[in-house]
């Protein structure tokens, strides 16, 4: 299994993509925008397992976004990280 190694720009990448749907989800909900409030919690519940898999100096195998591999027997997250 070959680590990969995140590079701090790219952290920052995360950081800020987390940031920005945070409150981007806030400001839907503000609005009354709930399927585009859930649309971005789905990206939020992405991201955050992408930290894990950074954590974990491991790689997503596929696009930005996608459940495929994540879950599962494939899956490389532990049974706390699956159940939240």
């Amino acid at each position: 299994m070959d680590s990969w190694y995140h590079s701090p720009d790219e952290v920052e990448h995360w950081r800020g993509k987390l940031l920005a749907f945070v409150h981007e989800t806030y400001r839907a909900v503000m609005r009354g925008e709930m399927l585009y409030a859930l649309s971005n919690l789905d990206r939020i519940r992405w991201l955050i397992v992408s930290g894990w898999y950074m954590e974990m100096e491991e790689h997503i195998d596929g696009p930005y976004g996608v459940w495929s591999k994540i879950e599962g027997k494939r899956s490389k997250l532990d049974e706390k990280q699956l159940s939240l």
